[in-house]
């Protein structure tokens, strides 16, 4: 999780070349999903469905990324509208506007408030409500065709150009297949089969196909509901993805504390893109010189990172505290 939430920063600062912003884009979304499958566990879901219900499960999985989803919403409607006072750009329609499209989670820059990358949220509260609801009660062949006919949907919805579906229905369908394919990696334990030659065999290979999305001219957005040629999109995401979880399991260090704070480094991300410009441009002598993306990107990085440290002395410990004690009590 921490790679991709740094892939996401970077896939989101202005001026990185194309090709960098191309090979992102093939497989940073479907690692998350992915990700999200392969954290998940059917065994305790199954327990819990039996011992609440489904209905207690959907309101866990409300809990864990709607809640989430509609504070950062918040926070970044409050946060953006300081920054068109500060430029000047303010107005009523568009704050109206911000909300209607947080409500629908209608994920482009017009719609929400500087936050479009908090998507993913109510889509992974979508996925996991399908997977709970659906595929648990099913045969393990049965999910397996049943993730099938997801992507296929989804894909075909993108061939059709269907309208955007509220909460991002459409890609949801995709991201139940890799979600899916998540939890046979770990149910198959696949990824603690691929040590040593295994694994710098699969390096040799995801490098040789770093240039498949180049060469197909493979624009994927799964945001947009958009993902090129389907063969490509599908053989990069997941070796790119599998290479990501291969290479990091077992590892912490600073990028362990990336992926656990990923949420606030999505949630921010768009708001700190923008002003990192406003101060770079801000500081004398330094503003006569054309800001270069490493530098953005840099500046970006430690912004969220300033935010989660804030988050984790000020706020965490209370949090902490009240969890504590709704589970005493």
């Amino acid at each position: 999780k921490g790679i991709g939430i740094v892939l996401v920063v970077l896939g989101h600062t202005y001026g990185i070349p194309w090709q960098l912003h191309h090979i992102i884009y093939s497989f940073h979304m479907p690692l998350f999903f992915l990700l999200s499958g392969y954290t998940f566990s059917c065994s305790k879901t199954i327990q819990l469905l039996k011992k609440k219900g489904t209905f207690a499960c959907i309101r866990s999985l409300a809990q864990a990324y709607l809640v989430p989803y509609f504070v950062l919403a918040g926070l970044n409607l409050c946060g953006n509208l300081l920054y068109e006072l500060y430029c000047g750009s303010f107005s009523l329609i568009q704050q109206l506007r911000y909300i209607a499209g947080i409500l629908y989670c209608y994920a482009n820059m017009t719609w929400m408030p500087m936050c479009s990358p908090i998507w993913f949220l109510p889509s992974i509260f979508l996925t996991k409500t399908i997977y709970t609801a659906l595929f648990l009660r099913l045969s393990r062949k049965q999910q397996h065709i049943a993730a099938v006919v997801f992507a296929l949907l989804a894909y075909g919805s993108s061939v059709m150009n269907v309208p955007r579906l509220p909460w991002n229905f459409l890609p949801s369908l995709f991201g139940i297949f890799f979600f899916h394919i998540g939890t046979v990696l770990r149910q198959k334990e696949i990824l603690t089969h691929i040590r040593g030659t295994r694994k710098r065999l699969l390096l040799l290979i995801s490098a040789a196909m770093l240039c498949l999305p180049l060469a197909a001219e493979n624009l994927v957005s799964m945001n947009e509901n958009t993902y090129g040629n389907p063969a490509v999109f599908m053989l990069t995401s997941l070796l790119y993805s599998v290479l990501v979880m291969a290479v990091s399991s077992n590892r912490k260090g600073l990028l362990t504390w990336f992926g656990e704070n990923s949420i606030i480094f999505m949630g921010f991300n768009y708001l700190m893109r923008a002003y990192m410009v406003e101060i770079y441009y801000f500081i004398p002598f330094v503003r006569n010189y054309p800001i270069h993306w490493t530098v953005y990107f840099g500046m970006i990085l430690l912004s969220l990172m300033a935010i989660t440290l804030f988050y984790q002395k000020c706020f965490l410990p209370r949090y902490r505290k009240k969890v504590a004690a709704y589970e005493k009590n």
